[in-house]
């Protein structure tokens, strides 16, 4: 029992000692009026334990979305990436569906094929389908090859029909990884992809 009791203080001074942590750099970023010294903040921050806790996600997520400069907002979105908590799916997503600037978004779309939950696909698919910029729609592919999820392959080979390279090759890549199979043009893919369809429909199970 006594091990139990101070196994559970431990704990408590622990979780008292992240809060506290981020706190502190909250505070630092914040009143800071420098663009770069916010952005190197955040990546001093990444370096400590408290930098991937719950706790600083919710700031990384925070300074993503509504911080000035963008140079601060892409570290913040980097930050979401490198803290490998699946609490940053969320706001992740929420950068790539309302980040302006293309590039922040590109590093949303990659980050959320390695910190990875359900509540990305979405975001994915639909910036896959309609993001104008063909970088983060290529970005968007390659993460869904992370996703067995309903209507990824759907997404992945209306892809196909991209005019641009790197979408197509990005979707291909990921079709690949997630079924298994190969094929070289938009066609065969589309006739695999009804095949499985209509034997689904008939009771059987996806490949």
């Amino acid at each position: 029992m006594k091990r139990v009791l101070v196994s559970g203080a431990m704990l408590c001074a622990v979780l008292v000692g992240c809060g506290s942590g981020v706190k502190k750099w909250e505070a630092k970023i914040t009143a800071e009026p420098n663009a770069d010294i916010r952005r190197e903040h955040i990546v001093k921050m990444m370096e400590e334990w408290p930098g991937k806790s719950d706790k600083a996600v919710e700031l990384y997520a925070m300074l993503g979305r509504t911080d000035a400069d963008p140079t601060v907002r892409s570290a913040a979105v980097r930050a979401l990436e490198q803290s490998k908590n699946t609490t940053a799916v969320e706001p992740l997503a929420e950068v790539l569906d309302n980040e302006p600037d293309e590039f922040i978004r590109r590093d949303a779309a990659v980050a959320l094929g390695k910190v990875r939950g359900p509540g990305a696909v979405r975001a994915l698919l639909g910036h896959l389908r309609g993001d104008p910029d063909d970088a983060v729609r290529a970005a968007c592919a390659r993460s869904l090859g992370q996703y067995r999820y309903p209507g990824v392959t759907q997404g992945l080979v209306a892809a196909l029909l991209a005019n641009d390279f790197s979408i197509v090759y990005e979707a291909r890549r990921s079709l690949e990884k997630l079924t298994g199979e190969k094929y070289q043009s938009s066609q065969e893919w589309q006739n695999w992809l009804d095949e499985e369809e209509s034997r689904i429909s008939e009771g059987g199970s996806r490949k």
